[in-house]
């Protein structure tokens, strides 16, 4: 059976610079999809087995961020949600996990491990330990993208995320 996957950049806001950030997304970036926006595109795309992935930006900064979630569980054909995340969800993450056990829907959160990360917030290993920790419990999957520029850069990554 075919499926879509259909990438929606809900936000061009995020908590951090990034450099190699592609669109280039900060905390002073307010551009917000519109809800009204969000529903008429899941729509045309209600017959086909789909798999949606919002991202941006950091997705958790957008202020409707759940009420896309609860929509999600009424569209036809939904299967999973992915969630491309910086980490740094402590504040919303209570949220989404009480979020995705009273909806019942399939989450699964991709998140940025770089070293750039690291060096600005050493907690943020912490966070992602916190991510992971939940995600054995099944509330969600998740995936981590980590990110290397040089061997060293991967080998000292490496040893940080074996802690």
């Amino acid at each position: 059976m075919i499926k879509k996957i259909l990438r929606l950049n809900v936000t061009n806001q995020c908590n951090l610079s990034c450099g190699t950030c592609p669109i280039k997304a900060n905390i002073y970036n307010n551009s917000f999809m519109k809800f009204n926006v969000f529903q008429n595109i899941l729509c045309e795309h209600r017959n086909i087995p789909l798999e949606v992935v919002l991202e941006g930006g950091e997705p958790f900064l957008h202020p409707q961020i759940f009420l896309f979630l609860e929509y999600l569980k009424t569209v036809p054909n939904f299967k999973k949600v992915i969630i491309s995340t910086n980490g740094y969800v402590e504040e919303y993450f209570d949220t989404l996990l009480d979020t995705i056990n009273r909806l019942n829907i399939c989450v699964q959160l991709n998140v940025a491990i770089t070293s750039a990360l690291i060096d600005k917030d050493p907690s943020h290993m912490e966070m992602c330990k916190k991510i992971f920790d939940e995600a054995q419990s099944k509330k969600f999957q998740v995936t981590f993208d980590v990110t290397y520029t040089s061997e060293e850069d991967k080998a000292s990554l490496t040893s940080i995320i074996k802690e």
